[in-house]
């Protein structure tokens, strides 16, 4: 009984991905299918100049291999890889890559918004609607090896609260989306919208 109560909460929040990359020398299309992801993890660099989460987002579902080989042709170069939702939870989380491998905290602040649209990144065959409101942040301050965290979440009654430790406040969804420069929003949470 409990693994049957584990696969519905798994399959609530994670998301399946597709990847194919296709080789620039043969047009050969090589597709990985069924990467099963708990959040959808976001590099911040390289830095886009005036970039927002939604372009952040789209960075990471096209991307570029450095140096591939085709499994066909054995050419070898960089190639595009794209990215395509398969599976689209209810719950969505976007995991901002804050510390680079040296464990350097990247502090510019991603613009984002109270939704994100990823019905562009859908397979043909994922006819479930994409577009997700914004229910939580999960924000840090300090370093890798020292800091706090807080969250900024709505309620059912779509209100916003500050929770941080045992302090709650209401707070504004301009809190939310404009923190101030010390805390860096890491993890951000979002629900389905539904129609």
């Amino acid at each position: 009984m409990i693994f049957r109560e584990f696969g519905i909460l798994e399959a609530s929040h994670q998301l399946i991905l597709n990847s194919s990359i296709v080789c620039n020398a043969c047009k050969h299309k090589s597709t990985k299918y069924g990467d099963t992801e708990g959040s959808l993890s976001v590099e911040l660099r390289p830095r886009i100049l005036n970039g927002t989460l939604s372009d952040y987002v789209h960075n990471s579902m096209v991307s570029t291999v450095e140096d591939y080989r085709c499994e066909k042709c054995n050419n070898k170069s960089d190639k595009e890889r794209i990215s395509l939702i398969s599976f689209s939870p209810d719950c969505l989380l976007i995991q901002l890559k804050l510390f680079d491998p040296l464990g350097r905290k990247d502090v510019h602040p991603i613009p984002f918004s109270t939704s994100i649209n990823l019905n562009k990144y859908r397979t043909p065959r994922n006819k479930v609607n994409s577009v997700y409101e914004l229910s939580g942040v999960v924000s840090h301050t300090g370093s890798v090896s020292s800091g706090h965290y807080i969250c900024h979440a709505k309620g059912t009654d779509n209100n916003w609260k500050l929770f941080d430790d045992s302090h709650v406040s209401s707070c504004s969804v301009k809190d939310v989306l404009q923190p101030s420069r010390a805390w860096t929003p890491y993890l951000l949470f979002f629900q389905r919208k539904r129609k």
